[in-house]
């Protein structure tokens, strides 16, 4: 005990609390989780009888099939009291892609078709995944299962435009579950519950019309969400069944209902959880109601009363025995064939609750939280008593350790109290001073969001060109900073590392507006011949937007309106100069997307000069500026499942206040399409075609806006096309080639009459938050009165996303 004596008081108690604990305590509480959805006591359950009438409006019973989905038994459901009526030649069968049930009856030439009543009776406990410890073991998905989770199917494709907007959504996620909840949070800020029922194709669950409509119920919703996470590698399942409420959950409960309506959920399949659901569509219906503790709560949960029942789960299914008609879309009403032809089935749903759940739903979610014990290792030499009433005797050491806590404990109370009243003692008071005026303080609420990537490129060129790190175009062999045409560079950075902040304002603090915006920076600023260990920082995106209705304002730095489509390859220049026009400027930008369309049109006034910051007349002040005028963008474009073209165009507007070449005013403008087509599942087309004059502002001209010895505003066209195939939901190879031709009168001597490249992109995901990247690029840039430049250029980088 001579070393615990040396030790202050707070260390000795400290020391001997942590020791009882080690050995006293055979259990500790330990649970921990990012986000805590819902207390950890134990699910709810509910007990209800369900019956299913179905009319066959025939009398034809030649040929006649008739298969009404039944539910399975599972951890979560209990089915029992299967009864069938009107028929005496019924079978349990089970479809063989997902093992769901159904009642098969197959009808006599001579048999009367007389209304069928099912009866079953459910037990069914609430699901709650994420807040509950995680189970002991969870059945791993073998590679033919986790192929049927991630593959695309009819009316959910995989990759293409869903691999794009996922990638987007979940830049600098990592983990599966991060991944899914951003896509979560996507779903649920972007698409619409179709209350009225104006979608034209409603409840097909066609992902593709989703997409652009940006409505639907439940089962549009969730498709929506299923390609997206299919596109990043999480295996995910359509599940449909029915609950006894709507939203809101009607409270009292009634004991007897119809059911007019099913409801459906997907699950997610996570390594430590499992099959984890994500109910988007009940997120998005109870943040219509002002309830977003709601939606949070459908991440990982499923209410029980909007799922009182499993029916099926899967899509596109073939039923047993397999009927001759197309698979079956979703599997929750019967399906009937005469002659091998679908007829029409008419169904009537009634429940009747035996057992009511225990407690509401939201004594539920307010009730304590009971954490799982988790057992901690004990001494050897402390005796564990097991079946025992009587706890095991407390050695003499442990002893004696507690009647010095007892006494330290006591030691300490009476200074904390002697503190105390110290404290009441009264004070001399200082001075009386004008206290300022208090401002309350009001939070702003605003959900933030980080993300980013860690990233680190390497560039080797066999010949010299503009910037290695951010190169525009190929220098020429009659360059004086080329020996010969053997010079190449090498580089390798950490620049285009990113760092970025999303926030949202909530709903109701923004008065019928949706408000939002996003900061995001990265360190290519300053490329070249900067000190490279210590690069700046640089703004990439910096804006907010205020959306209602159908239309959305934007304000701040953020994409050009033209040409808003983009090659795979240079991830910094994106080939600017060299075919692809656009950058990122300060804007204010006006959209329109009306949701029963497929047009949309959008305007931006930008500042002209941002980018080449022209300045003719060397006044120190940018040619754009001096104009007093902004320049204007406008884009109209068209876009269905599959397909989607733009026309857009600019006027820009720059003045001197000297002249230049016998001038003052110059202008610029552009006139260009843009299109996207999903050719197959796995292949996609990507282009674009521009023309115009004065576009060094817009990356165009290889650079070269006016040509100062003339005046002139030099012309230019150009654009690029790619091929892109998603070989794999990790795997993504593209095909490209991209020019710029300026117009050769209007240039000076020794200017670029052109530049192209052909190019091969590989891009792999290694694992859920690393990729890698490798690139060739063949490049040329021709001049005018000197050798032509060309370039064999290989980029590769390994990146981290968080």
């Amino acid at each position: 005990m001579q070393s615990f004596q040396i030790l202050s008081r707070p260390s000795r108690i400290l020391v001997l609390f942590v020791t009882l604990c080690a050995t006293l305590l055979a259990t500790n509480s330990s649970f921990s989780q990012e986000k805590q959805s819902k207390p950890s006591s134990g699910p709810r359950s509910m007990k209800t009888e369900f019956t299913c009438k179905v009319t066959l409006p025939t009398e034809k019973t030649n040929n006649l099939n008739l298969w009404i989905p039944l539910p399975s038994d599972s951890d979560l459901q209990k089915v029992e009291n299967v009864a069938v009526e009107g028929a005496d030649n019924w079978k349990i069968t089970q479809e063989p892609k997902f093992g769901n049930r159904m009642v098969y009856i197959r009808f006599d030439s001579s048999q009367t078709v007389l209304p069928i009543v099912l009866k079953y009776t459910v037990t069914r406990k609430e699901m709650c995944v994420l807040a509950d410890p995680p189970p002991a073991k969870v059945a791993e998905l073998s590679n033919s299962e986790s192929r049927k989770f991630l593959d695309g199917e009819k009316s959910l494709p995989v990759g293409g435009r869903f691999l794009t907007i996922s990638n987007e959504v979940t830049k600098g996620k990592r983990s599966t579950l991060d991944k899914a909840h951003a896509i979560y949070e996507h779903v649920v800020g972007n698409l619409k519950y179709d209350y009225k029922n104006e979608s034209p194709r409603l409840g097909e669950g066609d992902a593709e019309f989703v997409c652009d409509m940006k409505k639907g119920d439940c089962t549009d919703i969730h498709s929506y969400f299923i390609s997206l996470v299919r596109s990043q590698g999480i295996p995910s399942l359509h599940e449909y069944g029915f609950g006894v409420t709507g939203v809101p959950i009607a409270s009292p409960l009634p004991e007897d209902a119809k059911i007019t309506s099913y409801h459906c959920y997907p699950c997610i399949y996570q390594e430590k959880y499992g099959w984890v659901p994500v109910d988007a569509s009940d997120g998005i219906r109870w943040l219509d109601k002002g309830r977003a503790d709601m939606k949070d709560y459908h991440f990982g949960n499923l209410a029980l009363e909007r799922n009182a029942v499993a029916i099926s789960h899967g899509r596109n299914l073939v039923l047993s025995p397999a009927q001759q008609g197309e698979p079956v879309n979703k599997f929750i009403y019967p399906y009937a064939e005469t002659d091998g032809k679908p007829i029409k089935v008419v169904m009537e749903l009634s429940r009747h609750i035996l057992r009511m759940p225990t407690v509401s739903l939201a004594e539920y979610m307010t009730s304590p939280i009971v954490e799982a014990p988790i057992p901690v290792a004990l001494p050897e030499t402390i005796p564990i008593a097991t079946g025992q009433s009587q706890p095991p005797p407390i050695a003499p050491e442990i002893q004696q350790q507690l009647d010095e806590l007892r006494q330290l404990i006591k030691a300490q109370a009476k200074e904390i109290a002697e503190l105390r009243d110290l404290n009441k003692k009264p004070v001399a008071a200082a001075p009386a001073k004008e206290a300022p005026p208090v401002v309350p303080a009001v939070p702003s609420r605003e959900k933030l969001s980080v993300y980013g990537f860690l990233r680190v490129d390497g560039m080797l060129d066999n010949s010299l060109t503009n910037n290695t790190q951010s190169p525009l175009y190929v220098l020429s062999p009659d360059n004086a900073n080329k020996l010969n045409k053997s010079n190449g560079a090498l580089a390798i950075h950490p620049r285009f590392s990113r760092l970025g902040i999303n926030f949202n304002a909530p709903p109701e603090t923004s008065s019928g507006w949706r408000v939002g915006g996003k900061l995001e920076v990265d360190w290519q600023n300053g490329a070249g011949l900067t000190v490279e260990s210590r690069p700046l920082p640089r703004i990439r995106h910096a804006y907010f937007t205020m959306q209602k209705a159908e239309s959305t304002l934007l304000f701040g730095q953020y994409w050009d309106l033209i040409s808003p489509l983009n090659p795979t390859v240079n991830d910094d220049t994106m080939m600017w100069n060299a075919g692809n026009i656009g950058d990122r400027r300060v804007q204010i930008r006006f959209t329109f997307e009306p949701k029963k369309s497929h047009f949309n049109l959008a305007m931006a006034l930008g500042l002209t000069g941002a980018i080449d910051a022209k300045d003719l007349d060397a006044n120190s002040v940018r040619d754009g500026e001096n104009s007093t005028l902004p320049h204007i963008q406008m884009r109209a474009a068209w876009k269905s499942a599959k397909s989607g073209v733009g026309v857009w165009g600019h006027y820009a507007s720059e003045t001197t206040t000297k002249q230049v070449a016998g001038r003052t005013h110059f202008t610029g403008y552009s006139l260009g399409i843009d299109g996207q087509h999903q050719l197959t599942s796995r292949l996609s087309a990507t282009g674009e075609y521009w023309s115009g004059s004065n576009l060094s502002d817009f990356r165009g001209g290889i650079g070269q806006g006016v040509n100062a010895a003339t005046g002139v505003e030099v012309r230019s066209h150009g654009g690029w096309a790619e091929l892109g195939y998603q070989a794999s939901p990790k795997y993504k190879m593209a095909f490209g080639y991209t020019a710029d031709v300026p117009e050769a009168n209007d240039l000076p001597t020794g200017g670029r009459l052109s530049n192209s490249a052909l190019y091969f992109h590989n891009r792999y995901k290694l694992t859920n938050n690393v990729d890698l990247g490798a690139s060739y690029l063949f490049w040329s840039t021709r001049y005018k009165g000197q050798a032509a430049g060309t370039d064999h250029r290989v980029q590769m980088f390994i990146q981290h996303n968080f």
